[in-house]
């Protein structure tokens, strides 16, 4: 039998169908114009509602109670009180999946159940009313002043053109049908563009302005489902580390280890990602900043995934692009040696 992933569930189970009889037991969700009320909670007033992602997911939501919304998986483990590998076996077995998950005494998969060709996801709630963000720039060529200013954090010219990091001369956004021009590269004011996923429609950016103000020095249409550096993975390896930034990412990289960034420091990874990140590598491991907004969140996500959490002494730069930056690069080695972090060979 194959394994249990949530990849494998979906191909015998629509999104739907796990809703309407693990959640809602029994109530039919066609409608997308339709609100709900939250059967995870005393909830009398139907405001909820359901919209799907650009990756296909199915996600409920109740503006009142986010921490009892998303998809199916993660309201069964919350129903249930469960981890996410364990909302797979609940599922798999209501379901009688023909999936190895190591189930309980007497329980009989269904093995003949064949897979469903296709399924239908509800579409997103007024898509054709508001459209996602979409970002347009032009790349420069890298200037010997944009290679100078990466080489500080120990990153080179063949690093950024690896996870699609480009001086751009302007960028333009377009909002709900709304277009405008952001910004224009200047000397005093030069701009980068991540190309997180070019696969997307529109692609997936962020701006990065370095020398800009705090409010101004991000623009971005990605989203928790965005992990920067996930693309530029291998299929397999020893340690993973989890940072706060794609510019630590790639500052990791000339030391030659493995790495990814959530969108935002605050962002919690999807479960379906984790799960695959931890099919792939063998150890995963948190580096956030080590300040107090940092260390809080590694915190929470080594707990959520398991990991373990690296928090850099505070005599050292806040993040390991800065600790490179400073010289310090011996002393990061020590530490990531000292809590077995391999290098990808």
């Amino acid at each position: 039998m194959e394994q249990l992933t949530y990849q494998n569930i979906l191909k015998y189970v629509t999104q739907e169908q796990i809703f309407e009889e693990l959640i809602f037991e029994g109530r039919e969700i066609v409608d997308n114009n339709r609100v709900y009320t939250n059967p995870l909670r005393d909830d009398r007033n139907p405001t909820c509602h359901f919209y799907t992602t650009d990756n296909g997911r199915l996600l409920f939501m109740d503006r009142a109670a986010k921490e009892l919304s998303g998809s199916c998986f993660d309201m069964i483990k919350v129903k249930y009180r469960v981890t996410f590998y364990e909302a797979c076996r609940i599922i798999a077995r209501h379901f009688k999946l023909p999936l190895d998950s190591g189930y309980l005494e007497g329980y009989e998969p269904d093995l003949t159940r064949n897979k469903i060709k296709s399924y239908y996801v509800i579409p997103a709630l007024n898509r054709n009313e508001k459209k996602e963000t979409e970002i347009k720039i032009v790349i420069k060529d890298y200037s010997i002043r944009d290679l100078n200013w990466w080489k500080r954090y120990g990153i080179t010219k063949s690093i950024l053109k690896r996870y699609r990091v480009y001086p751009i001369e302007a960028c333009w956004i377009r909002k709900d049908n709304n277009s405008f021009l952001y910004h224009v590269y200047t000397y005093g004011d030069p701009m980068y563009a991540y190309i997180v996923n070019k696969h997307n429609k529109p692609p997936k950016i962020k701006i990065y302005r370095p020398l800009a103000s705090s409010k101004n020095k991000w623009r971005t249409n990605c989203n928790v489902e965005d992990l920067q550096g996930y693309t530029q993975l291998p299929k397999k390896g020893n340690s993973l580390i989890i940072t706060s930034s794609l510019k630590d990412v790639m500052s990791l990289k000339s030391l030659g280890y493995i790495a990814v960034a959530p969108n935002n420091e605050g962002s919690i990874i999807p479960d379906y990602l984790i799960e695959d990140l931890n099919n792939r590598f063998e150890n995963i491991f948190i580096l956030y900043d080590n300040d107090e907004a940092g260390i809080k969140t590694s915190v929470k996500m080594s707990e959520l995934i398991n990991a373990t959490n690296i928090i850099l002494p505070s005599n050292l730069p806040k993040d390991p692009s800065d600790i490179i930056k400073n010289n310090k690069t011996d002393e990061l080695l020590c530490i990531l040696d000292s809590y077995g972090v391999k290098k990808y060979i």
